[in-house]
């Protein structure tokens, strides 16, 4: 699938209330490269690849109030890596960070 190729402004547009983006994903730099490959091969190209910290300065960079950016761990032994990540963004009062360490199965029972 290829990627969207819609316009971008530099801004959220005027006249707009508020916006928050409720769904940023948020990973260690090594785990990001592989999710990045995945979809490279498997499914679309991710238009924007940058560090969780580089997400975040260019989300409120361009207008977005407040974020709520979270991680799953959905492979096994990816629970460990997450653990460091969480609390290096919680100072920010506009990004509320959720955290699911525990791996999801997706399998139903």
């Amino acid at each position: 699938m290829p990627s969207v190729n819609d316009q971008e402004g530099s801004k959220v547009p005027a006249g707009l209330p508020p916006v928050v983006d409720a769904h940023v994903h948020v990973f260690p730099g090594s785990i990001f490269s592989a999710i990045w490959k995945w979809f490279d091969e498997n499914a679309w190209s991710i238009r924007y690849r940058m560090a969780s910290y580089r997400v975040f300065e260019f989300l409120l960079s361009r207008g977005i109030k407040h974020i709520v950016a979270f991680q799953v761990a959905h492979k096994p032994g990816v629970e460990d890596k997450l653990k460091n990540v969480c609390p290096k963004y919680y100072e920010n009062l506009r990004i509320l960070l959720i955290c699911v360490i525990k791996r999801i199965d997706h399998k139903l029972r």
